[in-house]
């Protein structure tokens, strides 16, 4: 299965921006094209691509059970920070609380993670946004609870997205290293989402694919359908099932819920 999954998670991103830059472009033939204003639904599971515009941060909460490709894959919270450094640099901090895997399994701090992105290239009508990052997970849970694990990963990525007018396709792919002892463990992650704003309802609807592959482990692959719901400014709530492709076939569920603490101007 681990050989079989990553070429058409591959193949399936690249269609989908591939698709929206060529519809885009179509849309935009012999005219100017104007400034792209529509903003990108935020995913449940997916790394959002962009950072931060700079100034401004939010707070997400999210709510995790069974869902496989996240580490760890049960959370109750995962509290996570997105701050913008300045117009093309950002960072995020990830605080995850888990439920142990296992029948020693028990409920702690799980690994943490910071990550660092810088915005390469702005999108335009016809070409994604191109952003690199690097992502560090320190071993802050208890491998003998179930939180976490041991050494100390770092995944270097790229992410893209292309909004179709209302329409945002993003993802990205990255290599992780985890140094532990005199080991070195590598895994790749795909990810890829796309989200549909259903037009003066303040609901979208979201589709997502992620997976991750390791030489050394078991391939992880499943599809995530869900709902995103404006609550207000800068504020949102979504909910989502992802559905296991591999392993025990679980049916997980995901709820977030995201708020701005800082604008450009200052505290909101």
């Amino acid at each position: 299965m681990k050989h079989i999954a990553t070429p058409p998670l591959v193949i399936c991103f690249f269609t989908l921006v591939c698709l929206g830059a060529a519809g885009r472009a179509s849309a935009q033939a012999n005219t100017t094209p104007p400034a792209i204003e529509s903003i990108a639904v935020e995913p449940l599971l997916t790394e959002e691509s962009l950072p931060e515009e700079k100034g401004e941060c939010n707070v997400r909460m999210t709510a995790a059970y069974h869902v496989e490709v996240l580490e760890p894959a049960t959370a109750l919270p995962r509290t996570q920070l997105f701050c913008g450094f300045s117009q093309r640099w950002g960072g995020e901090l990830d605080v995850p609380f888990a439920q142990g895997s296992g029948a020693e399994g028990r409920f702690g701090l799980g690994d943490i993670s910071a990550s660092i992105k810088y915005k390469l290239k702005d999108q335009t009508a016809r070409i994604p946004a191109f952003v690199l990052g690097l992502e560090t997970m320190l071993p802050t849970g208890s491998p003998g609870k179930g939180t976490g694990e041991t050494g100390v990963e770092i995944q270097p990525f790229v992410a893209l997205l292309k909004q179709v007018r209302s329409v945002s396709v993003q993802g990205n792919i990255g290599l992780g290293m985890r140094h532990s002892g005199n080991e070195l463990e590598h895994r790749t992650s795909y990810n890829g989402a796309v989200g549909l704003p259903l037009r003066q309802t303040g609901f979208a609807v979201l589709g997502e694919v992620n997976g991750s592959f390791s030489p050394t482990g078991s391939a992880a692959l499943s599809i995530t359908p869900g709902v995103h719901y404006q609550i207000g400014k800068n504020r949102y709530v979504a909910f989502g099932m992802p559905v296991s492709l591999t392993g025990a076939r679980l049916v997980g569920a995901i709820l977030q819920f995201q708020f701005r603490v800082r604008s450009q101007r200052g505290l909101d």
